[in-house]
């Protein structure tokens, strides 16, 4: 694994979007996109692609690329590149909360134990994903989170917390893209009104 990491501190967030550059090509289908990646990775990792477990298919690699949450680019290796913030909620005590893990779709679990985060979807700010992750992913143990994602009056971002570093890492979830680039961005920020949190949800206040 390569890292690569250069913070920077910069209270002007909202200058900040999620650019991802474009693919080499629009996939119409998931087996269009198959076909591209064929040739263009090893065949053994090709092959376990949503096999081994923990991995994620080519369906699901196709569904991120149309939504606009990742991007490739055409090199040797492939690129996939995305935009992640990582929040760092704290509550009114102080405990930090905590992913312990996630349920993948097919029955494993992987261990986290790291800040909650969210991929940025095109042109959105790190403030407004950071708030609209808190809401899908929390908006049960947020006291007075209703169905409307504007939560605002429980969650509180400080405006110099921001930073900004890229990571190069190889992808557990797809095989065969050792070039795995995030562009990510922190921003702390405090739930105002909350129920308990517990491990048997995958989060954990420490």
């Amino acid at each position: 694994m390569s890292l690569t990491a250069t913070p920077s501190k910069n209270t002007t967030t909202a200058t900040t979007l999620n650019t991802l550059p474009s693919s080499p090509h629009n996939f119409a289908s998931p087996q269009s996109l198959s076909d591209w990646l064929k040739p263009r990775l090893p065949s053994e990792s090709f092959a376990l692609l949503g096999v081994k477990p923990g991995t994620k298919n080519v369906h699901n690699l196709w569904l991120k690329l149309s939504q606009g949450e990742t991007s490739l680019v055409d090199s040797s290796p492939l690129i996939r590149t995305v935009h992640v913030v990582l929040v760092c909620v704290t509550a009114k005590h102080g405990k930090v909360l905590v992913e312990s893990h996630q349920d993948l779709s097919d029955g494993n679990i992987r261990k986290r134990s790291r800040p909650f985060s969210e991929k940025m979807k095109p042109n959105e700010y790190p403030e407004s994903v950071a708030v609209r992750g808190i809401f899908e992913e929390l908006s049960f143990v947020i006291v007075g989170a209703g169905p409307n994602p504007e939560i605002a009056d429980n969650v509180t971002i400080d405006p110099n917390s921001y930073e900004m570093w890229v990571e190069e890492r190889d992808s557990s979830s797809y095989l065969g893209f050792p070039g795995w680039v995030f562009c990510c961005f922190l921003l702390e920020c405090q739930l105002l009104h909350f129920v308990q949190m517990n491990s048997e949800i995958g989060v954990v206040i420490k």
